[in-house]
C-alpha cells in the first residue's frame, strides 16, 4: 500500500513539474523573448502590455491544469487537454477570475517599484513591511484564485456529468 501511494505521489509531482515547466516557459518567453526581440523598439511600452496580455491569457488556459492532475488523476499531456477544454468553455469567468488577483500583484508590483522614494520620505524598514505586505497580497490572491477555479470546476464537471 505505501509502495503504490509512494508510486501515485511521485507520477502525479512530476506531472506538475511538467505542467509547472511548461507554463514557466511560455511566461518566460511571452515576458522575455518580446523584449528582447523587440529591444531597440521605441513601442518598448506597448510591447510590455502585449506580453502581460499574453502571460494573462498563458494563466487564463492553464488555471486548470493542477485541478485536472490532483481531482481527476490525469497525466500532463490529458491535464493540459482539459484545461484547455474547461477554459475555451468558461473563458469569460475564468479570464476575469484570473485577472483580478494579477490586477493586485500588477498595481503591487507599481508600488515595489517606488521603495526608493518611500525609504526616502518615511524609514527604510518601510522596505519590510512593503515585502511583508506583498507576500501577504500573493498569499490570499493566490489562495482566492485557486479556490475559486476549483469550484468553478467542480461546476462545470458536474454540469458535464448531469447531461451525458
Amino acid at each position: 500500500s505505501r509502495g503504490i501511494n509512494l508510486r501515485d505521489a511521485f507520477f502525479r509531482y512530476f506531472t506538475l513539474l511538467v505542467i509547472w515547466g511548461t507554463i514557466f516557459f511560455l511566461e518566460t518567453v511571452a515576458s522575455r523573448g518580446l523584449a528582447r526581440i523587440f529591444s531597440g523598439s521605441p513601442f518598448r511600452q506597448v510591447i510590455f502590455y502585449i506580453s502581460l496580455g499574453i502571460i494573462v491569457l498563458i494563466e487564463t488556459f492553464f488555471a486548470y491544469a493542477v485541478i485536472a492532475v490532483m481531482l481527476e488523476n490525469r497525466r500532463a499531456w490529458r491535464a493540459i487537454v482539459r484545461t484547455f477544454s474547461v477554459a475555451k468553455s468558461l473563458f469569460f469567468p475564468t479570464f476575469i477570475l484570473v485577472l483580478t488577483p494579477l490586477v493586485f500583484q500588477i498595481l503591487f508590483i507599481i508600488v515595489r517599484g517606488k521603495i526608493p522614494q518611500l525609504m526616502v520620505r518615511f524609514s527604510p524598514e518601510i522596505t519590510l513591511f512593503i515585502l511583508g505586505l506583498g507576500i501577504t497580497i500573493g498569499f490570499i490572491t493566490d489562495c482566492i484564485l485557486r479556490t475559486s477555479t476549483v469550484i468553478l470546476f467542480l461546476v462545470k464537471r458536474d454540469t458535464e456529468r448531469t447531461s451525458s
